[in-house]
């Protein structure tokens, strides 16, 4: 992780994180623990957009491009929810934790 903004508890710059499906914080299911099937699933997977309505954009750092679609969490940098972020070890490869993230 980059950085966190000033609301994210449990995680902080340089944890590493793998990244799961996005969650609104609020709905039954979610209350429930079953996230993976949150009723704001779609809306937040496909817009782009967060919980609260605002949208993320893509944006540049170091002239590398950050993702915020879907398939960012595949990539090295992107904007997430920090409901998003499981903390994985420090001797865990990413490689090998990135791509299950989203189905375990």
């Amino acid at each position: 992780m980059r950085e966190t903004g000033t609301a994210v508890r449990g995680a902080s710059a340089g944890d590493k994180v793998v990244l799961s499906f996005p969650s609104c914080g609020k709905c039954r299911r979610w209350n429930t623990g079953r996230t993976a099937y949150c009723d704001s699933i779609a809306e937040l997977e496909f817009s782009c957009s967060r919980a609260g309505g605002s949208v993320a954009t893509t944006m540049r750092t170091a002239g590398r491009s950050v993702s915020t679609f879907l398939a960012s969490r595949h990539s090295g940098l992107c904007v997430a929810n920090a409901r998003s972020a499981v903390r994985v070890p420090n001797d865990l490869d990413l490689r090998l934790a990135g791509p299950l993230a989203c189905g375990v």
